[in-house]
């Protein structure tokens, strides 16, 4: 369908389409390391919105396939970069993290109820400060805590990846919450969450540093 005539100006463009999300306005919350959000913030370099995924399967017919919907597949794998300080001493903080998930020198492994949180998140911010689209981790817990790279004609900053995975996530669209001021009931039970009500709560674990 074309475009009405009408409309084929930039001053009906710019106000149908608004104001647009930009990929450098984020905020990462991963409190379980004992960083509040603008330090968490301030060493992220890059990191992607999760995907949301339907599952589907086949059912056949007389040679034909014919597709239904399944469950949805939210649990998966999230990464993120990160600036290396001085001290390394985010990287640190991380490693003791995985230390509490499998301790190498002991061989002890830990419990799921004391390495998994619950409470990291990643925001889309608007360009006053707002989480206009946020995401909660659910379960999540690394499983790598990447190399960094050192060569004598290097210049850049120091920079490593973390990989996490988590059971699943739960959204919240138009929060409107301020950067670094997200509440405890930012995901209420009663705030709806894709047509469900069964939003966790935040649950809060003491710092690993």
């Amino acid at each position: 369908m074309p475009f009405p005539a009408g409309n084929r100006n930039l001053y009906n463009f710019r106000t149908i389409i608004g104001d647009h999300s930009r990929p450098h306005l984020f905020q990462v919350s991963i409190p379980a390391i004992g960083s509040d959000d603008i330090e968490m913030t301030a060493f992220a370099r890059t990191t992607k919105l999760p995907e949301y995924k339907i599952g589907t399967a086949d059912i056949d017919f007389q040679g034909l396939k014919y597709k239904v919907a399944t469950s949805a597949e939210m649990g998966g794998e999230w990464s993120c970069e990160f600036l290396v300080d001085d001290a390394h001493e985010i990287r640190l903080r991380f490693m003791q993290w995985a230390g509490s998930i499998y301790d190498v020198e002991r061989q002890v492994a830990g419990s799921p109820l004391f390495y998994k949180a619950d409470n990291i998140t990643v925001a889309q911010l608007n360009r006053v400060g707002q989480g206009t689209f946020i995401y909660k981790f659910v379960g999540m817990f690394p499983t790598s805590v990447g190399e960094i790279s050192l060569g004598h004609g290097e210049q850049e900053p120091e920079k490593f990846t973390v990989s996490f995975a988590y059971d699943y996530f739960a959204v919240r669209a138009g929060a409107d919450v301020a950067a670094g001021t997200f509440p405890a009931d930012a995901f209420s039970p009663d705030i709806p969450f894709m047509g469900s009500n069964a939003i966790v709560g935040i649950t809060t674990s003491s710092p690993l540093r």
